[in-house]
This record gives C-alpha cells, structure tokens and sequence, in this order.
C-alpha cells in the first residue's frame, strides 16, 4: 500500500496562502516604484506601459508549461512557479539596463500567471464540496493581502529611492515555499486520472478525515470514472466537441472579462493615475494607492464569508453590475473636472469603489468559477488556451493603459471599461450555471 506523509489542511491552505500574497505583491509593488523606476532609467511612457504590461504577457510562459500538467505533476508545478519568482525577482533587482528590467518582469509575470493556476487548481481538486469556494477565495483574500502589504511598504521604504528592496524583501517567502512544498500531497484527482488509486484513496482519507471509508471510496469510485489523460492530439480534440467546448467557451469569457475590467492595469498605475489628475501630495498619492489595495483586501474577506453562502454567480452580477455603474458615472465626473487637487480625490473615491465591486465578484470568485467549469479531462487545456488569450489581450490592455490617458483622457478610459463592465454582468447573469455546493464531477455531469 502506498504510504503519504500526513500533513494536517491548515498546513496547506497557510501554504497556498503564501502562494496567494507573493502573487498579490509582485503584481502591486510596482506601483510606488514605477516612478523611481522611470527616473534611474529614463523610461517614456511607452516604455514604462509596456513593462507593467509584462506581468500578463510574462503569462505566456506560464500557459507554456501548464499544458503539460497532467504529465509534469501539480507540486512539481509549483517547483516551477517558485523557481521563477526567485530568478525573476533577483533579475529584475539587480538589472542595469531596460532589457534586463524586461527580462526579470516577464519572469514574474509567468510565475504570477503560473501560480494563481497551479496553486488554485491544486486546491480545488482537494477541497470538499461545501467549503471548496472559501478555500479557493481564501487564495484571493492572501493575493489582496500581499497587494495592500506592498503598497504599505511602498510607502514606507520608497522615500528612500531604494526601490530594489521593495523587491528583494518578498524573497525570504518563495525560498521558504520551495522547501515547504516537498511536504504537499499530490492531487488525488490528478492520481485517480494516472490510475493510482491506493496513492489516492490514503489521501483522500487524509485530506477528509471525518467521512467514512464507504464516503471515501464513493469519492474515489467518482474520481476514477473520469477516464484516464489522453495523448495531446485526443485532448485538443476535446475542445471542439459539443461535450467541453461550452466549458472552455465559459472560461476564456471569464478569463478575458476579468482583464478587460482593468484591475490589473488600475493597482499598478494607482499611484500615477491621482498624480495624472491633480493631487498634488506625492506622500498622499502613495497613501492613496495603498487604501486602493485595502479596500480590495477588505472586500476579498466579504466574498469569502458570501461565495459558499449565496452562489458565485449572484457575487459575479453583484460586482460586474456594481462596477459598471461606478465606472460609468466616474467617467462623467472626471470628463466634467478639471485637473486640480479636489479631481484627484474624486478619483480616489471611484477607485474605492470601483475596485470594492471587482474584489467582491470578478477578482474574488474568478478562480473558483474557472476551476469549477473546467471538467478534469480538459481543465489543463482550457486553462490554457483561456488563459493565453487572456494574457495577450491584457497585455495589450494593461501596456496601453496610461498611453489611452494621455491621449484621450482618463474619463475615456473609464467609459471603455465601464462598457466591459456591462458586458461581464450579461454574461453572469446569462451564460454562466451557479456551482454552489456541488461536487466538481456533478458540475461536469450537468454542463
């Protein structure tokens, strides 16, 4: 019989925590830096645009090597992720030049992408049922901590012109994951798919250790009935087959819509976007872009105590609708305002709000939906073709975000996302079924 090492949940959901808080900081930290940033090297614009959009395009890798996740492991995946925080943290510090800042922030955008994937796609094959979306949220709620904690160091050692310590002082968390992650079980979906049952039957128990053995091996009769990987042709078959392609259809509109909503592009350019406006304090610019990520850190503890409580798909109308109207009538007042002091605290204001409602439904349950609609046989290959062409658009989108400023104004660009906005809530309250509370064999069943 195959022996696993017991490791208690709270073991795993502190670990994936981390993974969540790494991700949430080197996604934020650029936004008190950029301007130091910008000075030492001389970027424009176009170029200080470009590398912030890099943390998306930087997803290609990442969309690389998850298409051989079934065959490269969920942990060793995580190897992977860790592996790149590190090489592309300490490239991107100790760089000299444009190129070398390019290099080390693809690096981190692949090991975001990666991880916010491999970390949550290991938790959702291991949670049960009735607490699967809390779990999962509680990935997003660390990613929104690790979001705020940067923009609070930003503020703090910033001052100082010392923008490469921002960076280099997250590296104690990967190093420490990297041996931390030899203790992880593998996915007992994953070895139920490779057919080694005794492997997943004692984890199973392990993970649920209050079900039965007749519970247990129900669940693991479920997770053997979904046939084994196919080869790599028979699997991008699958997604244009009546039977998967809605599901890969439903997660590229959940990718692609959670970019288009501009949160990515909004928590790295915070702190230049109240600048762009007329608030004149740069301390309070700073201040401001840290109450930006804390309000959506606030907003994450929100939708974790309400996604296993009224639904994924009634929190997804709830902050696509919320969101729209705010950025619609955002963009009129700042149409209507000159630049001065009072428009930049106007902007604060919409920021809040408009980053409250995605937090509460697009950011807070994108993960939980896309894990949840994804049957296990295409999951990989959905996440990934999902996912690269959600990278390419919000590479574009996120790289043009402050050259669409400067061009035609901020209050156009809060009427195109305000329009996406719209677009997403359709989509919720249309297209996308409730996964409340179900197994994700019984998801696949019905879709």
């Amino acid at each position: 019989m195959s022996k696993v090492v017991k490791v208690p949940i709270w073991f795993i959901v502190a670990f994936f925590s981390l993974g969540g808080f790494i991700c949430g900081y080197i996604l934020s930290v650029i936004a008190g830096a950029a301007p130091l940033i910008q000075h030492d090297f001389g970027l424009s614009t176009y170029q200080l645009s470009t590398l912030m959009g890099l943390i998306l395009l930087g997803g290609i890798i990442a969309k690389i090597v998850f298409l051989f996740a079934d065959y490269i492991g969920r942990k060793n995946l995580i190897f992977i992720t860790l592996v790149l925080y590190i090489c592309g943290i300490l490239i991107f510090t100790l760089g000299h030049s444009y190129v070398m800042l390019y290099i080390g922030r693809l690096m981190q955008g692949g090991a975001i992408i990666l991880g916010s994937v491999a970390f949550t796609v290991y938790l959702s094959e291991i949670s049960p049922p009735d607490i699967r979306g809390r779990m999962v949220t509680v990935f997003q709620l660390a990613w929104t901590g690790g979001m705020f904690c940067a923009n609070l160091i930003d503020f703090v050692i910033v001052e100082t012109g010392n923008w490469q310590l921002v960076f280099n002082v997250i590296l104690i968390i990967p190093i420490f994951m990297f041996f931390a992650a030899f203790l992880l079980p593998e996915s007992p979906r994953l070895l139920a798919l490779k057919g080694k049952k005794d492997k997943a039957r004692n984890i199973l128990r392990m993970l649920l250790t209050k079900a039965t053995d007749e519970e247990i091996e129900r669940e693991l009769e479920e997770l053997s009935e979904v046939k084994k990987s196919e080869g790599f042709t028979e699997t991008l078959s699958l997604i244009f087959s009546r039977k998967y392609g809605k599901s890969i259809f439903m997660a590229i509109c959940v990718f692609v819509l959670t970019q288009l909503t501009g949160i990515n592009a909004i928590v790295q350019t915070s702190v230049i976007m109240l600048k762009d406006c007329g608030m004149k304090s740069e301390i309070m610019s700073m201040a401001g872009g840290s109450l930006v990520t804390g309000i959506n850190f606030l907003a994450t503890i929100m939708t974790i105590i309400l996604v296993d409580k009224i639904g994924r798909k009634k929190l997804l109308k709830l902050g696509t609708g919320g969101f729209f109207i705010t950025a619609l009538v955002l963009a009129l007042i700042l149409y209507l305002l000159p630049v001065s002091n009072f428009k930049g605290w106007v902007m604060l204001l919409g920021l809040f709000v408009c980053v409250a409602f995605i937090a509460v439904g697009p950011c807070g349950v994108v993960y939980v939906v896309l894990t949840e609609v994804l049957p296990t046989r295409v999951r990989s290959i959905g996440i990934v073709i999902g996912g690269f062409i959600a990278v390419i658009v919000g590479f574009f989108f996120v790289s043009k975000f402050l050259i669409v400023a400067d061009l035609y104004g901020y209050s156009s660009l809060f009427l195109l996302i305000a329009f996406f906005g719209a677009v997403y809530f359709v989509f919720a309250t249309v297209i996308l079924p409730e996964t409340k509370g179900k197994t994700l064999e019984e998801i696949e069943a019905e879709l």
